[in-house]
């Protein structure tokens, strides 16, 4: 039996998703919480270290001490659960093809409008005595958003449709 929905995969696109989806679940921002001073072995500088860590990710947070992880907790908060939900939609989205040719720029946007409310879900309080860092999750992330944008725009320059004539 054969399902056929009417779009293809596309496996550039693919490769994309993929890349947006593992880094929505990595740590886009690190706390760090209860600080102590420590002596640096190698460079014999003193150095701010910190006991307990906090690890955002849209979907979950986790929590360390001493470099253990003491607690995981998932959807966190509504409005950082609400960015994955349109980061993962708009990844899932962009792997079919679509005769429409400004599908993929909408889909793009709807991504992008996830990173955005993301970080607005997070309030004015993230730097108030903490320490408080970007995580290796939100660069890939960022990668792969900003590799959606590059290829909607290289989709839009391919159609016939859409170019400008020219004498």
């Amino acid at each position: 039996m054969d399902i056929h929905f009417g779009m293809k995969i596309n496996k550039r696109s693919l490769i994309i998703s993929v890349v947006v989806i593992f880094g929505l679940f990595m740590p886009w921002i690190t706390r760090g919480l209860d600080p102590i001073g420590e002596i640096n072995p190698n460079t014999g500088q003193g150095e701010l270290r910190y006991r307990r860590k906090i690890l955002l990710s849209p979907f979950f947070v986790v929590m360390t001490e001493e470099g253990e992880v003491t607690n995981i907790s998932w959807f966190v908060s509504s409005g950082t659960a609400l960015a994955g939900v349109m980061l993962a939609l708009s990844s899932v989205l962009f792997v079919f093809s679509f005769r429409n040719p400004w599908m993929k720029v909408s889909i793009f946007s709807v991504a992008f409008l996830g990173i955005v409310f993301f970080f607005m879900s997070l309030g004015t309080g993230l730097s108030i005595g903490l320490k408080t860092e970007l995580g290796w999750g939100i660069i890939i992330t960022l990668i792969g958003v900003g590799s959606m944008f590059i290829y909607s725009i290289l989709e839009l320059s391919r159609n016939p449709k859409l170019r400008i004539m020219t004498r």
